[in-house]
């Protein structure tokens, strides 16, 4: 089940509901085997450039190539925009493969965040430490994750 984080900015009014994780329709025998599964990875993907990768990577080198996947926060290191996209992390031969996604703001790259909190499969929300991350509007550095409220998805 994935879960939303609520980022916020205690200097200003900057607020994001980003959801993260992965929820049951995003087995990866589902996206891999069905027509269905595969027309969502391509939506999840957002390019069919994208798609066309994964999907090869896949075919040629199976399931089990696919080391982590799911929504996680990416952050845009030029303009410092924060957004959700689906990650996931391919290892390929002595390679590893991620999608590249473009800042809606300025067009260049976008990073995930503390991306070595993905790969832990017992992840918990309080590893995430925003401690470092400028606010996209006030530049401050006092975002937070606000746990007050819960909303979990699938």
């Amino acid at each position: 089940m994935g879960s939303t984080l609520h980022i916020k900015c205690r200097s200003c009014d900057y607020a994001l509901d980003a959801p993260i994780g992965i929820g049951m329709q995003y087995m990866m025998e589902w996206l891999n085997e069905y027509s269905e599964g595969q027309k969502l990875l391509r939506e999840l993907l957002r390019s069919d450039a994208e798609y066309k990768r994964v999907r090869a990577l896949i075919d040629k080198n199976g399931e089990n190539t696919v080391k982590s996947y799911g929504h996680w926060l990416y952050r845009c290191q030029d303009c410092g925009h924060l957004c959700e996209r689906f990650y996931i992390c391919l290892d390929c031969d002595d390679s590893s493969y991620q999608p590249q996604y473009r800042c809606p703001t300025c067009k260049e790259h976008l990073y995930p965040v503390q991306e070595d909190i993905i790969m832990n499969d017992s992840f918990d929300e309080e590893q995430l430490d925003f401690k470092h991350i400028p606010c996209p509007k006030c530049k401050s550095l006092t975002l937070y994750h606000d746990n007050s409220s819960c909303c979990l998805w699938d």
